[in-house]
């Protein structure tokens, strides 16, 4: 789903919807169609308890529900609504990630700055999201994405491990940066250059 344009991918997705529940009759049919196709999305989705609780939702008011219209429209209401919250999780993922990359080098980044500033969300819950979907805790992804980065500006020529710690955002401290490389490497910044010297 195209985010920049939420409005025409669900209008895409209602019309695909519509085409594939249409031409079913048998409401007995189209509600094994629809439990199936719900239970594959969902099996596509990150896992959430959201997710969840909308797929039991669904199947009691599918099971109370005899108007084929009617079945149609749920269905397809419930299977935007899944698409939508999933995407927009994953928007604001996306949004911290870019928020690290362009300012890296900027050594007070910190998850409640970009969610006061940037995202105006409450940082628990943006916490609680970075984590789940993105499979671990802020602070470990910023630290990786700044030894990743260190690793390529030290095989630079002439690299100075200051230099290169201000440039990952661990400012003028070359003892507390060469702390972080050596707990995410397991060696320090001059062991790492002279070994691919």
């Amino acid at each position: 789903m195209n985010l920049k344009d939420r409005t025409t991918e669900e209008d895409k997705i209602e019309k695909l919807l519509n085409n594939f529940f249409m031409p079913i009759e048998d409401i007995d049919l189209l509600h094994n169609y629809g439990v199936h196709l719900l239970s594959q999305l969902i099996r596509k989705l990150p896992e959430n308890s959201f997710h969840k609780s909308v797929y039991h939702d669904l199947l009691e008011k599918l099971s109370v529900c005899e108007d084929m219209k009617a079945y149609r429209e749920i269905l397809t209401e419930q299977i935007l609504l899944l698409l939508s919250d999933s995407r927009e999780k994953n928007s604001i993922v996306s949004q911290v990630k870019s928020y690290v990359e362009e300012n890296l080098s900027n050594p007070d980044i910190s998850l409640k700055k970009i969610a006061r500033e940037q995202i105006h969300m409450n940082v628990d819950y943006l916490s609680r999201i970075f984590a789940k979907e993105n499979g671990e805790k802020f602070s470990h992804y910023l630290n990786r994405r700044r030894i990743e980065t260190a690793k390529i500006l030290l095989l630079k020529q002439d690299a100075a491990i200051a230099l290169v710690a201000d440039r990952v955002g661990c400012g003028n401290n070359p003892r507390y940066f060469s702390q972080i490389f050596k707990k995410y490497t397991g060696t320090t910044p001059s062991a790492y250059m002279e070994q691919f010297k």
